[in-house]
């Protein structure tokens, strides 16, 4: 037994003074990194796993279900919000996360919007009254669906437009090889539905307004770059039914009604026992406490402050996988940002 210890450990040491990096010669060890992103993150992470622990039990103990088709159907959702699957992939490869990763922060997100809406009244009859009150709201104005290549030079810009007007299918494929922008650059230029009256710059506006779906213009100057761009579809206002959009409202509907993550929170501190071990995260102990007064709020934005009193809540926001940021109790579970790396 003392021989398979001992061989244990060796193996534990070697792996630990394995370097991540070389700086000129010097190593930089995993066990200098590890050591380096606990003290760092080390909060932050502890807290995240916390609160994880707290929507679990939670989540089990109020007998709700979390099904694998509805997970299905939420991932679903984000993938099509990619052109392919190969864009799709490189979205999450560009925030560091796997499918697995990314299928972990939806069931996350779901059980706290579950937790969240637990008792609300969500029959048709009250999601039907809901959309009669707000049916301005459900109004669509004018849009479009476009794609984009931002370019640096009108010589680059002109090598370019040519290159499409050979192959237009080519597209997507160059805004991801040469598109500055890169809030679409990963989606292959892609950018979302957008209402025409909110389209910028206004040269980019007015020249998809003359377009016709499929057609490419450009390259077009505007603040200082070069636009190509390709109008991928066009939809005229609308002011849609109740049954065009049931789903929709009762997702609104539901986000309207349901307890604000604060609350939701504050809840299940309310019960929850709480033993921290580690000596250097004692102050977490403190920020998980059953509060008397106010409580801290995670709010609806990334480092938002204490509602007043308690203790002060651990760096960011510890609800998602690293690098996502937490939705509010109710949100819809939205895809990785779409930015360049």
């Amino acid at each position: 037994m003392f021989v398979v210890l001992a061989g244990i450990a060796l193996t534990l040491i070697g792996c630990a003074s394995q370097p991540v990096a070389v700086v000129n010669g010097t190593k930089i060890t995993k066990a200098e990194f590890s050591k380096r992103l606990e003290q760092t993150y080390g909060e932050q992470v502890l807290a995240d796993l916390i609160l994880r622990a707290l929507v679990d039990d939670a989540f089990a103990k109020a007998g709700l279900v979390l099904e694998d088709a509805e997970v299905d159907a939420e991932i679903q959702k984000a993938v099509q919000s990619a052109p392919d699957q190969a864009a799709w992939l490189q979205m999450l490869e560009s925030k560091g996360m796997t499918e697995a990763d990314f299928r972990e922060f939806i069931v996350f997100h779901m059980k706290v919007r579950k937790l969240a809406t637990q008792g609300v009244d969500a029959s048709e009859e009250a999601v039907k009254k809901f959309f009669a009150e707000h049916k301005d709201a459900f109004a669509q104005p004018e849009s479009v669906e476009y794609s984009i290549i931002v370019l640096s030079d009108k010589a680059q810009a002109d090598k370019i437009a040519g290159d499409l007007k050979a192959k237009p299918e080519q597209f997507n494929d160059l805004a991801r090889q040469y598109s500055l922008d890169n809030s679409s650059r990963q989606t292959g230029g892609r950018m979302p539905q957008t209402p025409v009256a909110q389209l910028r710059p206004a040269e980019l506006r007015q020249a998809l307004a003359k377009l016709e779906a499929g057609k490419i213009v450009g390259p077009l100057s505007a603040e200082g770059v070069w636009f190509l761009a390709r109008l991928d579809a066009h939809h005229a206002a609308k002011q849609p039914s109740y049954e065009e959009i049931q789903d929709q409202v009762k997702e609104a509907f539901l986000m309207d009604n349901s307890k604000q993550q604060d609350e939701l929170m504050a809840e299940l501190r309310k019960s929850a026992q709480i033993h921290i071990i580690d000596a250097r995260f004692q102050k977490l102990g403190e920020y998980f406490q059953p509060a008397t007064d106010s409580l801290p709020t995670f709010g609806s934005g990334e480092g938002a402050a204490p509602a007043g009193g308690g203790a002060t809540p651990p760096a960011g926001q510890p609800a998602a996988p690293a690098g996502q940021p937490a939705a509010p109790a109710g949100d819809q579970p939205a895809a990785p940002a779409t930015g360049g790396q």
